[in-house]
């Protein structure tokens, strides 16, 4: 199964792609690493950005406010995810159902 016969032939890549069972495991797996390294990502500029604007607030408040905001984007960020990854397959799924009445949300999970 090629990736590319998706827009040339997506009736036979997705029927090909529906014997192999993909499951759940390979795209949380792939959600799950896009939030780690967003949340990476986003500690990594909070760190850097926000003791420029915060020397505002005085004495311990704003280290307090520095590690808290720091230690919440990675989860924030995994949570994120899923939950794009889910609402993104409730459109993609709403979709496909108007023009056919086929296919079941947890296959569009898996696929998406």
């Amino acid at each position: 199964m090629r990736l590319i016969e998706v827009f040339y032939n997506p009736d036979g890549f997705f029927e090909e792609a529906k014997k192999e069972k993909i499951g759940f495991s390979l795209p949380f797996l792939i959600v799950l690493i896009s939030g780690i390294l967003g949340g990476i990502t986003t500690y990594l500029v909070v760190e850097a950005i926000l003791p420029l604007g915060i020397e505002k607030i005085p004495g311990e408040q704003n280290k307090a406010l520095i590690q808290f905001l720091s230690a919440g984007t990675l989860p924030i960020m995994v949570i994120m995810n899923i939950i794009g990854w889910i609402f993104l397959s409730v459109i993609i799924h709403l979709i496909s159902r108007f023009f056919s009445k086929e296919g079941s949300f947890t296959l569009t999970l898996e696929f998406i």
